[in-house]
């Protein structure tokens, strides 16, 4: 997880220490770039999330370390964050998005439908 200059939860939750700050993301991929290594960005959703739903519950809280899906705003900060990774790691063409199943129980089912 990096502190996110749009979500000040998720760069509350960073405080701690337990992160990159995007300054240190930025030497990192200038440091890769000049070896000839690509860093591909990826955010892991919607499981294997457990810091980023504790960190932003109003935003990206579906329960346990699944994002819920079922909310106009979770898309919206995901894009947000998204945004950002791509402004750090400039010399990759790619972004993966984890993609990561999530099993019956683990949050997706407490996830409130969209209207």
């Amino acid at each position: 997880m990096s502190p996110s200059p749009s979500q000040h939860r998720l760069s509350a939750a960073c405080q701690q220490g337990r992160h990159y700050t995007l300054e240190e993301l930025r030497d990192l991929e200038v440091f890769a770039r000049d070896r000839g290594v690509m860093i591909v960005p990826e955010i892991d959703v919607p499981g294997h999330a457990t810091a980023i739903v504790k960190a932003a519950q109003p935003i990206f809280g579906g329960g346990g370390n699944v994002i819920g899906a079922g909310r106009e705003d979770t898309y919206k900060a995901l894009d947000t964050l998204a945004g950002e990774l791509c402004d750090v790691f400039r010399s990759t063409p790619y972004f993966h998005i984890g993609a990561t199943r999530s099993t019956r129980g683990s949050g997706m089912t407490r996830t409130p439908r969209p209207i």
